[in-house]
């Protein structure tokens, strides 16, 4: 067997796919729990399922994470979109900037402190992205001509809500990694 055969093997082995999907079918039903957290901007909503996703770029890699992610919006644009898929596709944007720094960090070096750096940073990044995500792509799409003005009166809640959520999703990520670390470890001795 040459060695990309060996590496497409360890990429696409049934375990790995297998606890994808299992952690994509943990977001999608999590995902249902949602909620707005203020009333003037009742489309933005806390979806936590995202921890399942960063999860899974703790355990296999930020390749991982993303194909995660899309496979839970998948299933909310198949089940319970409300937004025709826009909502979906600013998710997956954002999620793809929360996921990428600390999944990589930890590929270099596997302790509690690079987790909680790495979220930190994710925090940051994913609500630096949201806003020209929201102002140029999910507002211009879901409400066109009123886009501008409905942006300028709502950024601020944006921010806020894009803060909130990652930082939301990043305690409960830490309290998950602390208690699934053991088996995290397991997972990728058999990578």
């Amino acid at each position: 067997m040459t060695s990309t055969e060996t590496k497409k093997r360890k990429i696409f082995s049934t375990e790995k796919i297998v606890v994808m999907a299992v952690f994509a079918s943990l977001a999608f039903a999590v995902s249902y729990l949602e909620f707005p957290i203020f009333p003037a901007t009742p489309w933005f909503k806390l979806d936590v399922g995202n921890t399942f996703i960063m999860l899974v770029g703790f355990l296999y890699g930020p390749v991982e994470g993303i194909i995660v992610c899309l496979c839970k919006e998948a299933l909310c644009v198949l089940f319970k979109s409300h937004t025709a898929g826009i909502g979906e596709l600013a998710n997956i944007i954002t999620m793809v900037a929360y996921i990428i720094i600390p999944s990589i960090m930890y590929k270099k070096s596997r302790s509690i402190n690079t987790v909680a750096i790495g979220l930190s940073l994710a925090c940051i990044a994913q609500t630096v992205v949201a806003l020209p995500v929201n102002r140029f792509l999910t507002y211009p799409l879901y409400m066109s001509e009123n886009a501008v003005a409905m942006f300028n009166s709502t950024w601020i809640y944006l921010i806020l809500f894009n803060l909130i959520k990652a930082i939301c999703v990043t305690t409960i990520t830490l309290l998950l990694y602390k208690q699934l670390s053991k088996t995290l470890a397991r997972f990728r001795k058999d990578d």
